[in-house]
């Protein structure tokens, strides 16, 4: 495991913020409710461009292989990814991305650019919370430049 430098006492608070406001921004906006787990699952099925199976997830995420079948029935029932036979190895199982699933990777981003930026520059933190962080000084959200930068990498990868 790579070592990191920690983090002084003001990037610490600034990225505790960051998260703070990803996640109320998250309930606001009446995202599905997902685990750590099925967020960590669905944000490697969509930006690893890798086949991925259950074993192989499991590997990466150092978790079991029921833990990552719970995460994909979840996933799956709400439409962000999808399992199905693999054409070269039937015996194997494939997880695809779908297109529900893509959007919300797009959300996930323009919340985490939002986020961001209002950890970044606390007193505007306050109007962008009041605003469902909407840019403070902007008539429409971020989203439409979040979403073109989020798109460009999203729109390669293979969608059902």
């Amino acid at each position: 495991m790579e070592c990191t430098p920690m983090p002084n006492g003001r990037q610490s608070e600034m990225l505790l913020e960051w998260l703070r406001l990803l996640v109320v921004a998250s309930v606001r906006r009446r995202f599905s409710d997902l685990t750590l787990r099925q967020e960590a699952v669905l944000l490697s099925v969509y930006l690893d461009d890798e086949k991925h199976t259950v074993r192989g997830l499991a590997r990466s995420l150092r978790v079991s292989r029921p833990a990552i079948s719970r995460a994909l029935d979840r996933l799956g029932e709400l439409g962000f990814t999808r399992r199905q036979p693999d054409p070269t190895d039937r015996r194997s199982v494939v997880v695809r991305r779908t297109r529900k699933g893509a959007e919300r990777i797009r959300m996930l981003t323009d919340l985490l650019q939002k986020s961001y930026d209002g950890a970044r520059n606390p007193r505007a933190s306050a109007v962008q919370q009041e605003h469902h962080l909407v840019a403070p000084g902007k008539a429409e959200p971020l989203a439409r430049n979040v979403g073109k930068q989020a798109g460009y990498s999203l729109a390669r990868k293979e969608l059902v």
